[in-house]
């Protein structure tokens, strides 16, 4: 549902506001030497804080394939990308602690970017090969310890809701390394909530979030990794019910 210009911007200043709070409240933790688990409980408030303003509706099908993962094995969480919310979204709807690899510019932003860091978020700068490469051995450090990084294999939000941009080897090169389960994820319905460059927001959204098929990155190498690619792909396709022009 569609609204008004006021109502969009009453809205949108509760998100801003709700993720400054947070932001505070993230800080505040590195300080008293808090848990991972204490960072996963204010992280899913605020996502969950996010969704109920424009009251989003999620519907999660195939949780249990992420609550039964052998215990040894590091994962990573590879999604379509087509919207601002698809983060609070996968963060209020999947169980594990969950992290973004967010590009480096967002290290910057006063309050958000410190939070991130406390929250043991990494960041990635991606005008810089070298740095990257460094950058991704600290997701590999945190995956090992328990941290399930979020991926979008694209890179960057998709402009037309379908998988159209070339993947990044950054992330497959990473499951690769590690061994890792590769899960795929398909999102529905949130491109209409908050589109890539838009600001405004939608109300009463139906969403579902399909959890897929988990792909072993052990049985692929280096030389397959297109193949690997190609199927995190197609069930990514499959599952949020979009096209692939790759």
């Amino acid at each position: 549902m569609k609204i008004s210009r006021w109502h969009n911007f009453c809205l949108v200043t509760k998100v801003y506001s709700s993720t400054l709070l947070n932001c505070i409240r993230t800080i505040l933790l590195s300080y008293r030497h808090s848990s991972r688990a204490d960072y996963d409980k204010v992280i899913r408030l605020w996502a969950k804080s996010l969704i109920d303003i424009p009251r989003i509706h999620i519907h999660t099908e195939g949780k249990a394939l992420l609550e039964n993962l052998p215990a040894h094995k590091p994962v990573i969480l590879m999604s379509n990308h087509s919207s601002h919310y698809d983060i609070p979204i996968l963060f209020t709807a999947l169980p594990g602690s969950i992290r973004m690899v967010a590009k480096k510019e967002l290290r910057k932003i006063p309050f958000f970017g410190l939070a991130m860091h406390k929250a043991e978020f990494v960041f990635i700068n991606r005008k810089d090969r070298k740095e990257a490469l460094a950058d991704l051995d600290r997701v590999k450090e945190s995956m090992l310890s328990g941290i399930i990084p979020w991926i979008s294999p694209e890179g960057s939000r998709s402009y037309n809701g379908k998988l159209s941009q070339p993947f990044k080897k950054g992330g497959f090169m990473l499951a690769l390394q590690t061994g890792a389960l590769i899960i795929p994820v398909g999102i529905r319905g949130a491109r209409g909530v908050l589109p890539s460059g838009s600001t405004h927001l939608e109300i009463n959204r139906e969403v579902k979030v399909l959890v897929g098929e988990p792909i072993d990155c052990a049985k692929y190498t280096v030389e397959t990794r297109k193949d690997l690619m190609d199927a995190v792909a197609n069930q990514i396709c499959q599952l949020a019910d979009i096209e692939k022009q790759l």
